[in-house]
This record gives C-alpha cells, sequence and structure tokens, in this order.
C-alpha cells in the first residue's frame, strides 16, 4: 500500500515515517509541506493512503482534500487536526474517510493503517486471465 503524507510539522512526518517503516506491505511514497506541492505530488503518485494535515503552511487541508477526491482513483484519505476547527462534518462531507486529532489519537492511526493493510489490494493490479 503506497501513503502520502502532507503535514507541515517535520517532526511529525518523522514519527511517522518510523511508525510506518516496521509494517511490512507499506511504502511511503511521498511528503509534502505545503499544499501546492501536496497536490502535484499525490496526482502524480496516485497513492493508495493519503494523511493530510488540515493547515498545510497557512493554508487548509481542506483545500487539497478537495483536489485529491475529485479524481477518479481516490486515496483512503485521513485527515489529521490539531483542533476541531472548521469541524468534522466538513471533512467528511469534503471526502475524507477519516478524521483523527493530533497527538491524542495517533496511536489509532497505526490501528487504522494495519487494519487497511489487511484489506488492501491494489488498484491497479491486473486480474489474470482464465485459463480454459
Amino acid at each position: 500500500m503506497q501513503v502520502f503524507i502532507a503535514d507541515s510539522s517535520p517532526l511529525l512526518d518523522e514519527r511517522l515515517t518510523n511508525l510506518f517503516s516496521e509494517l511490512p506491505g507499506l511504502e511511503i511514497v511521498g511528503q509534502a509541506h505545503d499544499l501546492d506541492d501536496a497536490i502535484l505530488a499525490i496526482s502524480r503518485l496516485k497513492p493508495d493512503f493519503a494523511m493530510i494535515d488540515v493547515h498545510l503552511l497557512g493554508r487548509l487541508g481542506l483545500d487539497l482534500l478537495t483536489a485529491v477526491t475529485r479524481g477518479e482513483e481516490e486515496p483512503f484519505v485521513m485527515m489529521l487536526a490539531n483542533d476541531v476547527s472548521p469541524g468534522p462534518t466538513s471533512y467528511t462531507c469534503a471526502g475524507a474517510d477519516i478524521l483523527l486529532y493530533k497527538p491524542s489519537d495517533l496511536g489509532k492511526t497505526l490501528t487504522i493503517i494495519k487494519r487497511l493493510l489487511q484489506q488492501f489490494q491494489p488498484m491497479n493490479a491486473e486480474v489474470a486471465p482464465e485459463v480454459a
């Protein structure tokens, strides 16, 4: 499962990278600290899972969420927030699959990732033709 992390905190990026490095089947394919870089990278890399901070260097992660959930191959999106503004409903209505609060909910992140890995089947995997 390919993961992209868009967060304004290099410290959190490092923490998540260390946490995820222990999980077989998971690959961090990119990271960004600002909205423009994240939009370009996610549209190019097409990750299966995106972790998006609600605030990316002064701009709203909601803008990124809207951009990445418009395509045909939408990633599973986990929004990360320090507080509840602009409100949990705003994120789920815009396409987020889940909203977690950092740092209090970060322990849940690993549990969620492990569950996704168990259910994950690559979207681009080709199905072998049946042999007659």
